[in-house]
């Protein structure tokens, strides 16, 4: 059975990109067998593993590949279907399934950082728990989520970063590294004493596009 294993980036989607990810996974340590298709205009990865870290597997894709040609979705399989003269069948690979399924290990958010973020990230990618262990990419998000999720959480007071997000990954670990807002000392906190949203800089997203264009 597949195992959908969430999206990585945008777009890139010539047959030089699709060698270059097979060539790329290849290499990789514990990959028996790979396929890279399209679908929808975005590279999709099956991956037949023998033993397989998940976390090394990212960090080798993230070091092999540029940005745009990072594979929207890793798909874990126990085998690639074959023609009768003995080629991958990619005609005949399934489609992931988009829909995350119920988190294992769930840990609801405790600190009002945590359930900031949890409550923006169940906004901006579309699903109904998230855990402080979530990972983002593992629900799917990507850059252009990690930008919306970034300018949302500024809005409620909270401070983080794109690059927060890409290096620490879990609520957890961001809530902890992030701060909130500070009120004027004095204030009652009503509603007109709330701070003033804080947005994301030009150079900022300027950095984004950067590395994902």
């Amino acid at each position: 059975m597949a195992e959908a294993l969430g999206k990585e980036t945008r777009r890139g989607g010539s047959a030089g990109d699709l060698e270059l990810i097979e060539s790329v996974l290849r290499r990789a340590e514990g990959v028996r067998h790979v396929a890279v298709v399209l679908r929808d205009d975005r590279p999709v990865a099956y991956v037949v593993p023998e033993t397989l870290d998940v976390a090394a597997l990212r960090a080798h894709i993230a070091a092999g590949l540029p940005g745009t040609s990072v594979p929207l979705e890793l798909v874990m399989t126990g085998a690639l279907p074959l023609t009768a003269n003995g080629r991958v069948d990619r005609a005949a690979l399934s489609a992931p399934d988009y829909t995350v399924p119920a988190a294992q290990g769930y840990v609801a958010p405790r600190t009002e950082p945590e359930r900031i973020l949890a409550r923006v990230w169940a906004d901006v990618l579309g699903v109904e728990q998230v855990g402080t262990k979530d990972n983002f990419f593992d629900l799917a998000g990507d850059s252009i989520d990690s930008i919306q999720a970034v300018a949302r959480a500024r809005e409620a007071g909270l401070h983080i970063t794109v690059q927060d997000i890409f290096r620490l990954k879990t609520i957890a670990a961001i809530a902890a590294a992030s701060r909130q807002a500070d009120r004027e000392p004095g204030t009652a906190g009503g509603p007109c004493d709330s701070p003033a949203p804080l947005t994301l800089s030009q150079q900022e997203i300027a950095a984004i596009e950067a590395k994902w264009t």
